[in-house]
């Protein structure tokens, strides 16, 4: 009989459900279900509701809306669990007491605060270098999907730095100077800083940063989208959020793709099996390499060990 597991994963491009698909092929009945509610519940539950209702409407949503606990599991997999519920956490202990339960993290404390349910779970690992460091937690990188890991390299060249990602003040800033200076240089680039409008009209009017339209984009890329992109480009920038210190899921999809990473990650240089491969861009002080418009892209073997196949392994491990 497989063994059945319980995963608990946010719902973000189609990450779940390729873990999903991962687990069903080493053997699982797999019990799969998103994180939070619909964005638009999310969004109300909390900038409306005061910190009591809240955590009842959670408690609610995990012990009885999702019907979790209508079955038993071996083991329970959770990646990030910003919004679960501790008296959910406790019920399923309760109905399975031999269940193994794992937490990953692949954003830090100081953007989803987990340890109000770390002592609920036998394993808590992380992407993180600093919150491996300061909880004493099992360090485990992120990875690729396969989509990344294309056969032709050198397919239609047209930008020579591409950009996807969601805005930040910070990052935005960032990108501006990085505009610039591509521009002084002659370097095609295409850059996607996606923010929602409601969001842009109150950046636009309620606050003293000045975001120009014509700056930011207001649709989202499918992932098919971005794999195209890429596969377009000899090289990608990464701007990581400031609060982390991990490697983003983008640093690896770069790197299987055989395309040159340009990244504001001081941590980079961990990454020794990719020196050729990686630019560290220093936010203060932005400059790119002289390669940028002549790069060709190669791809190391050693990006192999950064599969989700693998990826998956270390955190049932």
């Amino acid at each position: 009989m497989n063994k059945k597991i319980l995963l608990i994963c946010p719902d973000f491009y189609d990450y779940k459900e390729k873990i999903e698909a991962e687990l069903c092929e080493r053997g699982y009945e797999v019990f799969s279900f998103n994180e939070r509610p619909r964005r638009w519940v999310y969004t109300f539950v909390k900038r409306l509701l005061p910190n009591r209702l809240m955590h009842f409407f959670y408690d609610f949503y995990f012990l009885y809306y999702l019907g979790i606990l209508e079955n038993n599991y071996d083991e329970f997999l959770c990646i990030r669990g910003e919004v679960v519920s501790i008296k959910f956490l406790e019920k399923l202990r309760e109905s399975n007491p031999n269940i193994n339960s794992i937490l990953y993290q692949w954003d830090s404390v100081n953007v989803t605060n987990f340890t109000r349910i770390m002592k609920y779970f036998d394993k808590v690992k992380t992407f993180d270098f600093e919150d491996s460091e300061r909880f004493g937690l099992e360090y485990i990188p992120l990875f690729y999907g396969e989509e990344y890991y294309f056969d032709n390299l050198n397919n239609d060249l047209i930008y020579d730095l591409v950009y996807v990602g969601s805005f930040n003040n910070e990052r935005y800033a960032v990108i501006n100077e990085i505009k610039k200076c591509c521009e002084s240089i002659g370097l095609k680039y295409y850059f996607h800083l996606y923010i929602s409008f409601p969001d842009y009209v109150k950046l636009k009017f309620f606050s003293n940063l000045n975001v120009k339209k014509e700056d930011v984009k207001f649709n989202i890329l499918t992932r098919e989208d971005v794999v195209e992109l890429n596969s377009k480009s000899r090289c990608v920038l990464d701007v990581e959020n400031i609060k982390q210190t991990g490697f983003t899921m983008r640093t690896f999809e770069t790197l299987a793709t055989g395309r040159m990473l340009i990244t504001t990650n001081k941590n980079i240089n961990k990454l020794v099996d990719f020196k050729e491969q990686y630019f560290f861009m220093d936010r203060d002080n932005i400059s790119l390499p002289d390669d940028v418009s002549s790069f060709s892209p190669k791809r190391s073997k050693a990006i192999s060990s950064y599969s989700l196949k693998n990826w998956l392994e270390r955190i049932l491990s």
